[in-house]
């Protein structure tokens, strides 16, 4: 039960984060109902068929983590780009020191 309580939390995160994202940066809108399906079919399904299969919640929960510390590097790479970018970030730019101190926890977190 935490566990499927605690998909359907990241899924409304997630939602939302990825509505900021589309109609902010990219400035596209997604259907509602689309991006909600979607947001849930990713995060909550796939937990509840593990469940209902008998697999162990504290297996499926660690190697869930294994998985998004392998994934983390991934979005980690661009947002240091894109924070950098004058063009984009307009006044909210990064400044060098904290540009570097980015790519130096990004290589850390990477190697």
């Amino acid at each position: 039960l935490t566990l499927l309580s605690s998909g359907i939390a990241s899924s409304v995160v997630g939602t939302l984060a990825g509505q900021a994202i589309m109609e902010g940066l990219l400035g596209k809108k997604v259907n509602l109902w689309l991006r909600r399906f979607v947001t849930r079919f990713i995060n909550v399904i796939p937990t509840t068929i593990a469940i209902l299969l008998g697999l162990d919640p504290l297996n499926i929960l660690v190697y869930s983590q294994v998985v998004l510390s392998i994934m983390i590097p991934i979005p980690m790479i661009p947002l240091v780009i894109a924070t950098r970018d004058k063009r984009l970030m307009g006044e909210f730019v990064n400044k060098k020191i904290t540009t570097l101190l980015a790519v130096i926890f990004v290589g850390v977190i990477i190697v």
